[in-house]
């Protein structure tokens, strides 16, 4: 059995709060709920409102699993973010 490693973003409060950002509008537009999109990502529905609060440090492969779902690139997502 292989052990999946999990690296953390990092990311600043700003960065955080932006990311979510993003992820609410995306996840509004593809017409989700929080509790549906968290079941999609192996998330809990308390951590997908914390993320999209901007209070959750998300692991990269988190980040890379809700864009899968939300049917956009990662880089989606951080530009979104970097303009916002």
């Amino acid at each position: 059995m292989v052990a999946e490693v999990n690296y953390f973003c990092g990311m600043s409060e700003a960065l955080q709060k932006s990311v979510g950002n993003a992820v609410k509008e995306a996840r509004i537009r593809a017409g989700l709920s929080q509790k549906e999109l968290a079941v999609n990502v192996g998330l809990q529905q308390p951590n997908i409102a914390k993320l999209e609060a901007g209070g959750y440090n998300i692991s990269l492969n988190q980040l890379e699993r809700i864009a899968q779902v939300l049917r956009l690139n990662v880089e989606v997502i951080l530009t979104h973010s970097a303009s916002a």
